[in-house]
This record gives C-alpha cells, sequence and structure tokens, in this order.
C-alpha cells in the first residue's frame, strides 16, 4: 500500500504540465458546440505540442481554422483554462489572422505562479469587427522539456468605434523545446539568461488587418 502511495506522489511530482484553453473554446475543444456536434473532439489536447513525433504539431496542435466559437463584445479578453501546472512556466499571448503570422501582444514570465487559471489580453480600442484567431503558448520551467500551444476562432464585435485601426504591431514568437528549435533547460528558481535573451530578441512584427 504504502508502494502504491509513493507511486502516485512521484508521479505527481514528476508530470508535466497538460492544460489547454477553455474559453474561448480552442479548436477542437469539448466546450465548443461546434465542434461537439461535429464529433471533431480531441480529448488529448491538453498534451503538449509533439507529445508523440506526429501528433499536435505547430502551429495549433495542426488544427485548421475552424468557426468562430464565440463572439466577443470587447477589446479585452479573458482566457481561462483547464489543467494543471508545476511550478510555473512562461506564456505568450496574440493573435493570428492567417495561421501562419502570429503576433505576440503580451508575454507573462510567471505564468500560472500563484495557481491563477485566468490570462487577460487586451487589444487597442480601436480594434476592428472582425474574425481573427487568438492563440496561446507556454514553456514550462520544470519537468520535460515541452511547448504548449493552443488556438482559439472568435469574431470580435467592436462596431462602435469611429477609426478602426489598420494594423497591429507586437512581436515575433518565441518557439523552444520542440523539433528543429533549441531546447531551454529547467528554470525552477532562477529565470534563464538564454530564455531572457531570447524574448528580449524577437523582431518587432507587423500584422495588417
Amino acid at each position: 500500500m504504502l508502494y502504491r502511495i509513493f507511486i502516485i506522489i512521484l508521479y505527481i511530482f514528476l508530470v508535466n504540465a497538460h492544460l489547454f484553453i477553455k474559453y474561448p473554446p480552442s479548436r477542437n475543444s469539448k466546450y465548443s458546440i461546434y465542434y461537439v456536434k461535429n464529433n471533431k473532439v480531441n480529448y488529448n489536447i491538453m498534451e503538449p505540442l509533439y507529445a508523440t513525433e506526429s501528433r499536435f504539431v505547430f502551429p495549433c496542435k495542426g488544427f485548421p481554422v475552424g468557426p468562430s466559437t464565440v463572439i466577443i463584445n470587447s477589446n479585452i479578453i479573458f482566457l481561462t483554462f483547464e489543467g494543471f501546472v508545476h511550478v510555473y512556466g512562461v506564456c505568450q499571448l496574440g493573435i493570428s489572422l492567417n495561421n501562419k503570422d502570429f503576433v505576440v501582444l503580451k508575454t507573462i514570465t510567471d505564468c500560472f505562479k500563484n495557481g491563477n487559471m485566468i490570462l487577460k489580453l487586451t487589444l487597442p480600442v480601436n480594434f476592428p469587427s472582425k474574425k481573427i484567431i487568438i492563440f496561446w503558448t507556454y514553456i514550462n520551467a520544470v519537468g520535460n522539456r515541452e511547448y504548449y500551444m493552443d488556438c482559439a476562432d472568435v469574431y470580435i464585435n467592436n462596431k462602435n468605434i469611429v477609426n478602426p485601426m489598420k494594423e497591429i504591431i507586437g512581436r515575433e514568437l518565441l518557439i523552444v523545446n520542440i523539433l528543429h528549435y533549441d531546447i531551454i533547460d529547467e528554470f525552477p528558481l532562477k529565470f534563464p539568461d538564454k530564455l531572457l535573451t531570447k524574448l528580449k530578441s524577437r523582431k518587432i512584427k507587423v500584422l495588417k488587418l
């Protein structure tokens, strides 16, 4: 009995983060009416990219662009997550229009550190009404070196603005810990200089709207 308890505790400490965007519902999510009705729910989407060599590829776990899962009547988006993390990590939030060009609008270097599973993404107040892709990535601080990414197709309803913006400026997405990219060592206590340098070196990226 004690041995079994030990194995369970050991598993809890060794297991890596497993989580995904609950709201707005990400692609192939059980929380999306569209994906449920069309029998397209994937129950493994908590896993990181390349959990196996060919499963959940970059970007967006390999899922194609789908219909808008929600209409958001605000420039402020609260992303809620389901799953669990150990310690903390680095999150990046942003948008894409074509599933190829990803513009980072927010980087959080102590993501989920206090158990908060809600992240806030603020778009400019004059962001136009349109369908966009909201994305989230996560680099775990401890455990197997992994890279998580989820994408949600949404419609931003912001029709009351007078002068909608024509472009949005952000940073290039940081990609690590997957095939053909650098591997970042664990950082349970001190934020690594290598990762900080990579974040600071991301080029400015402009997305035409």
